[in-house]
């Protein structure tokens, strides 16, 4: 099984064509070496395909939205690649087979609340392979349930099919009489939604035409298809009008009807006839039952789905003879891809969705059938005892039976259209009737409506209307009239009259009938081949990329069948690995299993970790187990992989380093022959006795295992010619030789395979580090995802915490400031008293200037009455001098000490005020908080807010904005201290 996320965005490189060579080389790259992907799925069923020689079958589900129609695209695009079709060729099958996407997109999809393309039927291709070479050799398309009411209406927020929208925004609009604006046709605006988001309608109309003629659509037949559709979209401005008990064509719609009759080729007389009138005959006399409004609307409505149905299938025919032969496919093994519409539950819902639910209900039903039962058969097959998962498995057969049983939902309702008086409240009042105990059925007390309890969720629907879509039969008078228009397209598209099976008792097929009939051949098909699952699922119901929402996609994994899945194979030992992959992987984890079979050693270690039965077990060819203990075996693997490749690199480094001084041996050797020959050559000078004797002691020392053949006496060499020793030496040198070239090959062998064995031994360990190496980069990856959404949740409670302690930090600055207020206007009436003592210490000191004033005076009148003749006496001048000191020094005194008490920096005014107001104000006992806050104390002197430290140290006092008098430089200065003499200037900060 494969599960796809729809990213919204299929231009990411994980989907773009140039990455499908990595998936393509099968025997470059393995499964674990590439990300997961439904290319590899893809591939597996071609591979299956060739080698088991068996069809194979992509079931493609999920719910509207998912990414399934694009997803069945991608996988159509690598099969053809894979089974080497040419693409970029219209004229080839696989070119053909993708240019009939956007044909199929534009007269089979629409937007709908979900989705902006969602595929409104469904659709089982079938990709044909040559016996031999798997080669494309051609395709077919089946067609399921074309959803008719969308052809004239859709639900608010969506839109009919593309095709109109194509062909009313094309440049050949006009051509085929669509001359008035878009919002007067009234399928077009029935959804209030014209466009859609990032689609352009008219080059979609272009690449829709070029489509058509790749895949073999002549000219004059899309001319006639759009022509038809145009008539449709003019045939819904058709409107009738009573007369009498029947109906006729409204006048002001006269003119429109006419274009229809003429778009269509046949009399516009005898059209309006058979839309306003039936008539039968009866006994040879001819009877003419003229139609109520209501029946002439539904017949117009009846002949406009019949022509747009007929127009679909007439493409899905072309498509198909344009691609295969039955003499080229038969005989071919087949991959057949089923994108069928998703599991539907709207607000409303109605025969279309039971059709559809239907689908789907009954290819989980296969799903559960075919992968959990074949799961507990293969168990059983293996001699796995596995009793827990026995009653477990999910069991849909009660739905199915529900919906196509013989009392079921579509027998009751087909037995209801045979009668002719049957409407839609006797079917519901005998669907009550037999299905009432039915523990999936459950039928609402208001209105016609019942309640089916599917596999994925509880749908109800809305049984008005299910008699008359379920019919949705043409008139055999209007399908007649058709046959005979003098378009020769439509009268090809026109299927033949039914031939009654008895003339008292016309045949009649229902959509039902022919719904389940379809369904249950496509059920046989893909039972008959080798299935295999891409479970699509839709991130967010935004239609948005990198957007997701976890509720949601849980939910369509569990009605997906996935989280079941995954219980049942934690119950049924999810890990199998084949015997021999499980000896070679962990047999060496294992004590003393070592030289004997796969079993020994498997038993070896499952004793050496004491795993129980019910942790693991040994089946006839695999080896079954739970995924604890299974990464048990892992983790002691990589544990001991590294002490193991270092054994190996010690033992193959000393073979080597044997294999080299076995060959420094060998060419020392060699040296030592050719010294013993040059030896031999200067014997016949220096003498014979004493060269021969040297060559016999270092010859038999070099070669003791020939010393029987090459011991000759002394005796011997006295008797024996000189002749007969050289001859003997010579074949002695020439045997030596041939041993030393045979070691030599022999050496050169053994090198061989001991290369050989060192480089599949590093090739096996390297692939086995590489393994590792990616399941520690998935662990990473997790941790990083793991540690990232724990850093959100850290930043999220920072800001809460932050955002609590600004709060607590501005109610204490608001409490300081009020307190700061409060001690000001204290303040302020210190200083008015203050005020006060300095009016009376100004008052003195204008005392003091008039006593200097008066002593002065006396000193000139004492001056004038010794009329200077005793000035210059010195008793005189010094009295003077004197007198006039003392009275200077007295006031200087007074003076300064008037100055003292009102100067700032004076410690008998200003500290004894601040001593004052500190101890009737402490900051720190007020408000606790700000005695801890440390930062605050360190605070600079000069900076403008108020800090303080102690209670010795108050806060400064800011001015009153009250007052009236300031300097240049913004501070206050009180009225009159910078008036005076002597009283410092600086002022009050």
């Amino acid at each position: 099984m494969c599960i796809a996320i729809n990213p919204y965005n299929f231009a990411i490189p994980w989907y773009k064509e140039d990455q499908m060579p990595m998936y393509l080389n099968t025997e470059s790259n393995t499964a674990s070496d590439l990300l997961p992907h439904i290319w590899m799925t893809a591939k597996d069923a071609y591979m299956n395909m060739k080698l088991e020689q068996r069809n194979q079958c992509l079931v493609v589900t999920g719910e509207s939205g998912a990414g399934k129609t694009e997803a069945v695209k991608s996988v159509m695009r690598f099969l053809t690649s894979l089974s080497g079709g040419n693409l970029t060729s219209p004229g080839e099958i696989a070119g053909k087979l993708l240019q009939a996407n956007p044909v199929m997109e534009a007269f089979g999809n629409a937007k709908t609340l979900r989705n902006d393309n969602s595929s409104r039927f469904g659709k089982f291709v079938k990709i044909y392979f040559s016996q031999n070479g798997g080669k494309l050799v051609g395709a077919h398309t089946t067609k399921y349930l074309l959803e008719k009411s969308r052809v004239l209406s859709a639900a608010e927020g969506e839109r009919i099919y593309h095709s109109f929208y194509l062909l009313a925004k094309g440049k050949d609009a006009r051509k085929y009489g669509l001359d008035r604006p878009l919002n007067e046709y009234a399928p077009l605006v029935k959804g209030n939604c014209m466009d859609i988001a990032g689609v352009n309608d008219a080059a979609d109309y272009e690449q829709c035409c070029k489509a058509m003629d790749d895949i073999g659509v002549l000219a004059a037949e899309k001319e006639g298809i759009w022509r038809l559709l145009a008539s449709i979209l003019m045939f819904q401005q058709v409107v009738f009008e009573a007369e009498g008990e029947g109906s006729r064509i409204a006048a002001p719609s006269e003119i429109c009807f006419k274009k229809v009759a003429g778009a269509l080729e046949v009399e516009s007389a005898d059209l309006a006839r058979e839309l306003t009138s039936t008539r039968t005959t009866a006994r040879n006399e001819v009877i003419t039952r003229h139609h109520s409004l209501a029946v002439a609307f539904e017949t117009r409505d009846a002949l406009c789905k019949a022509l747009y149905d007929w127009i679909f299938d007439w493409l899905v025919n072309k498509l198909n003879d344009s691609l295969s032969t039955p003499e080229i496919c038969s005989g071919c093994f087949f991959i057949g891809l089923l994108d069928i519409f998703g599991f539907e539950n709207f607000p409303c819902n109605s025969f279309e969705q039971l059709c559809i639910n239907l689908t789907n209900e009954t290819l989980q039903n296969h799903y559960n059938s075919f992968v959990f039962h074949h799961d507990l058969e293969d168990c059983r097959n293996e001699g796995i005892d596995i009793p827990s998962a026995e009653g477990n498995i999910p069991d849909n057969t009660v739905c199915v039976n529900l919906i196509t049983g013989k009392l079921g939902v579509l027998a009751l309702l087909n037995e209801e259209c045979k009668l002719a008086r049957g409407t839609d409240e006797t079917f519901m009042a005998k669907l009550d009737e037999a299905q009432n105990k039915c523990p999936c059925f459950t039928k609402k007390r208001i209105g016609r409506a019942f309640q089916i309890k599917h596999y994925a969720q509880e749908v109800t629907y809305d049984a008005d209307g299910f008699r008359g879509k379920n019919l949705d039969s043409l008139k055999e008078g209007i399908q007649a009239l058709l046959s005979k228009s003098k378009s020769s397209f439509l009268r090809a598209l026109c299927p033949s009259l039914p031939q009654p099976a008895d003339s008292r008792k016309p045949a009649a097929r229902t959509v039902a009938s022919y719904f389940t009939d379809q369904l249950k051949s496509l059920m046989a098909t893909i039972e008959a081949t080798n299935p295999s699952w891409i479970r699509c699922i839709k991130p967010h119901p935004a239609k948005q990329a990198r957007m997701w929402d976890g509720c949601s996609i849980v939910h369509q994994l569990s009605t997906a069948g996935v989280l079941e899945t995954v219980r049942i194979r934690k119950t049924t030992f999810p890990i199998r690995i084949p015997k021999s992959a499980f000896a070679s992987k962990f047999g060496i984890l294992g004590r003393g299993g070592f030289g004997k079979g796969a079993d020994s050693r498997i038993e070896a270690v499952l004793d050496h970790f004491k795993f129980t039965p019910q942790d693991c077990q040994i089946g006839t060819t695999r080896v079954f187990m739970l995924n604890g203990p299974y990464q048990t075996l892992e983790e002691e693997s990589q544990r001991n992989s590294i002490g193991f490749a270092k054994n190996l690199q010690a033992w193959v480094r000393s073979y080597l380093t044997r294999l080299v001084q076995s060959e420094l041996e060998l060419q020392e050797t060699k040296r030592f022959l050719k010294r013993t020959m040059r030896g031999v050559l200067l014997g016949q000078a220096r003498g014979r006795k004493r060269i021969i004797r040297s060559w016999q002691r270092e010859t038999l020392h070099l070669l003791p295992g020939l010393e029987d053949s090459v011991r000759i006496t002394l005796t011997g060499m006295e008797r024996t010619s000189r002749d007969d020793v050289y001859r003997a030496i010579r074949e002695l040198i020439v045997e030596y030789q041939k041993y030393l070239r045979s070691l030599a090959v022999a050496m050169q062998r053994e090198e061989v395979d001991l290369r050989e064995k060192v480089i599949f031994t590093e090739s096996a360990w390297r692939r086995y580090f590489q393994d590792v190496w990616n399941v520690e980069i998935q662990i990473v990856r997790a941790i990083e995802a793991i540690t990232e959404r724990f850093m959100l949740s850290c930043e999220a409670l920072w800001s809460e915490e932050h955002s609590e302690f600004v709060l607590i930090v501005d109610l204490s600055l608001e409490s300081f400031q009020e307190a700061r207020r409060i001690d000001e206007k204290r303040f302020f009436a210190f200083l008015e008293v203050l005020k006060r003592q300095r009016q009376a210490a100004q008052a003195e000191g204008v005392l003091l200037e008039q006593d200097m004033i008066n002593a002065r005076r006396e000193r000139d009148l004492l001056n004038r009455k010794f009329d200077g003749r005793h000035v210059g006496s010195p008793n005189v001048q010094q009295l003077a001098e004197n007198a006039e000191t003392t009275t200077e020094r007295i006031h200087r005194r007074k003076l300064d000490a008037c100055s003292r008490s009102l100067s700032p920096s004076s410690t008998d005014g200003t500290e004894q005020m601040s001593d004052a107001i500190a101890a009737r104000w402490s900051p720190t006992e007020s408000y606790p908080y700000l005695s801890s806050r440390r930062s605050l104390r360190s605070a600079s002197p000069e900076s403008t807010s108020p800090v303080f430290t102690s209670r010795s140290s108050p806060p400064p006092l800011l001015p009153s904005p009250n007052r009236s008098t300031a300097s240049p430089t913004g501070s206050w200065i009180y009225p009159g201290l910078s008036r005076r003499p002597g009283i410092s200037r600086k002022p009050f900060t």
